[in-house]
This record gives C-alpha cells, structure tokens and sequence, in this order.
C-alpha cells in the first residue's frame, strides 16, 4: 500500500475499483448547489483470513466484497491549513492510518467462519470551514449542543453523503460510517435521515443531537466544559463558533438506521460528557422498543463494558452495541476498539453470503 504518494484523481466518478489507484487519493465533486466537497481516498486493498493481501480487485472477482467506510473527522481548528479544502480529512487519515490497518487486519482474520476476501476503502470526508475562508475552523451541520461546533443544519452534508454514494462509486459496495467526536454527530444525523442504505454505523466520543429526538427542549444534554474554555483552549465559544440555524425540522426515523449500530464513549470524557452517550443509547432502545439487553460489564478499563440490544419492535433488524469504557477520555478509538467495530461491521456481509 502507497503511503507516501498522493495521487489527485479528477474524474467525475469511479467506474470499477480496479481504476481507482491503490494508496491515498484526493478528490472532490461538485454538487447540484455548486459548490464543491473534498475528500480523500485510501484504497487499501485486499484482506483475507490470512491477513493483508494489498494489489486491486477485479470487477469479476465475486469473491471478494467491496467495503466502503465512509469516515468524518471531528470538529478541527487547523490555523495553517492556507485554505486547503482537503485539510481536516487529510489530518485525520494520517492520524489513523496505522490504526485502521491494523485494526482491519486483526478484525478480518477473526471473523468467525471468515470464507471471503474483503477489498477495503477508506474514505474520509472533509466537513466545511466556518466563520469565512481561512478561519481554519471545519465543522460538520450537526448542532451546537454542549456549545460545540457546528457548520449550518442545511441539507449540503447529507447531499454530499448521497452524491458519493449515488453518482461516485459505480459499482457494488457494502457501506458503513464512522464518525469520531464532531463527526460521531453527524455519523448520527446521517443514520437517522439518510435515504442511502447503509449496513452499519459506530459514532465515537459523540452523541445523537438533541435536534433529532422527539419532545427535544425536554432533552438537557451535559456539559463538562464548566469553565467556557472548548477543546481549543478558546475563550468564548461565540467567537469561533457559528451558532446554527436549524433549517427544517428533523426527527430521527428508527426505521432507517441501519443494522449495526456501534456507540462507543468513555466514562471520563471531559468534552463531551458520558451521560450524552447514555441518554443517546436510552433514547433510540425506547423509541426503537427493544426488548433485549445482553452485558458484560465486569470488564477493566483496557475492555469496556458492553451493552447489546436486540429484539427491536420498530426495527426488527437492529442491534445496537454500547461500548462504555471506564476511566476512558475523549479520544479516537485505538486497535482494540477500532477491530471490534470492523469485525461486527463485516460480520453481517458474511453471513449474508
């Protein structure tokens, strides 16, 4: 796999994975607004029970499924970014390329029964700079609770979700988002509305904002942050922060999340408090009405406890995972963590063959 060069691919879309390079690629697309959104690419390659294979796929090869993880960063402040669109998402894949790899590797090997190969990529959408180019602030539109940063609640997030999925990869793929912080907010947002068909979705260090619960003004979400000072170290959050605008109303359909659900928080999370987690969690079991709760909480802080619920009378499909780990702060996800969301993730593609 390529880790040093940076290939731009300009075309309009990806025909077949075997024609999209092997390694990191910059692209972007224009939308039916006009306006253009930025992401990277990173086609890994080829895993199997053995491990990693690298080199492409061809379109024929029916033994082999094509994942796509579809990644959002969280809300960053890059001061030198110079107006690079492609800014937070670059940033983010070099912080977890190592990570994901190996995570990937060590996922795929263990899956129980694992009779396939799986060609992975990972693709990591840049959210959009507020407060002006060159402020050097990028946030996804996913609301400001807990005084966080948010772009404008319009629709051009979840279009750009859809022009990926609808008119840039051409080809058969198996779907997934994963969202860190900012991102696992908006992972929420695009779980709850989008029309795409998605098999999974994990949001770390996030929560569901509250714009997207039922009776919303009753849900008080918990901050941490007591002495007004954001993740940046930034005095007033008004000063940076855009303070969003709701444009229409929106209210988390159960009925379209996706299979797999995966909340993954840490109990001293000093940005985002737990207690968002666990009313998140709390919320979508109530109104998705399951009927089943599996635990194994006698765990240490290097494994967190775990919570799966099933049986879900408005979505018969769903099982919704809560890893809640102790003594665990606001950060991404390691290997460790990183591997259980791949394994349930693809656990599902092979089951279905």
């Amino acid at each position: 796999m390529s880790t040093t060069f940076i290939n731009y691919y300009n075309e309009v879309s990806v025909p077949s994975i075997s024609s999209l390079p092997l390694g990191l690629n910059y692209a972007n697309i224009q939308l039916e607004n006009g306006k253009r959104r930025h992401f990277v690419m990173n086609n890994i390659g080829i895993f199997d029970r053995d491990g990693y294979k690298g080199g492409n796929t061809n379109q024929e090869e029916e033994d082999v499924t094509i994942e796509i993880v579809y990644i959002l960063h969280p809300s960053s402040r890059i001061p030198f970014s110079n107006e690079d669109p492609y800014a937070p998402a670059a940033r983010y894949e070099a912080r977890t390329r190592w990570s994901m790899m190996a995570s990937l590797t060590q996922a795929i090997q263990n899956l129980d029964g694992n009779n396939k190969s799986h060609h992975v990529v990972l693709v990591y959408l840049a959210s959009r700079e507020i407060r002006g180019t060159g402020s050097g602030i990028w946030c996804w539109g996913a609301g400001n609770d807990n005084n966080l940063c948010s772009a404008e609640i319009d629709g051009s997030d979840m279009e750009f979700m859809d022009a990926l999925m609808e008119d840039y990869f051409k080809f058969p793929t198996q779907n997934y988002i994963f969202g860190y912080s900012g991102g696992a907010r908006m992972a929420w947002r695009i779980a709850c509305g989008s029309k795409q068909n998605f098999k999974g979705m994990a949001a770390a260090s996030g929560f569901l904002p509250s714009f997207l619960m039922e009776d919303n003004n009753n849900k008080v979400l918990v901050s941490n942050n007591n002495n007004n000072t954001s993740m940046f170290g930034i005095k007033e959050y008004d000063r940076y922060w855009n303070s969003a605008s709701i444009s229409s109303e929106e209210i988390c359909r159960i009925s379209n999340l996706p299979p797999t659900l995966i909340v993954l928080h840490g109990d001293l999370d000093e940005t985002t408090s737990v207690q968002n987690a666990d009313r998140s969690v709390d919320y979508i079991v109530d109104e998705a009405n399951c009927n089943s709760i599996s635990m194994n909480n006698e765990n240490d802080g290097a494994i967190p406890d775990e919570y799966i619920y099933t049986d879900c009378e408005e979505n018969d499909d769903l099982q919704l995972t809560y890893y809640r780990r102790r003594n665990g702060l606001h950060m991404t996800p390691g290997t460790e963590q990183l591997k259980r969301v791949f394994m349930k993730f693809f656990f599902d593609s092979e089951e279905e063959e």
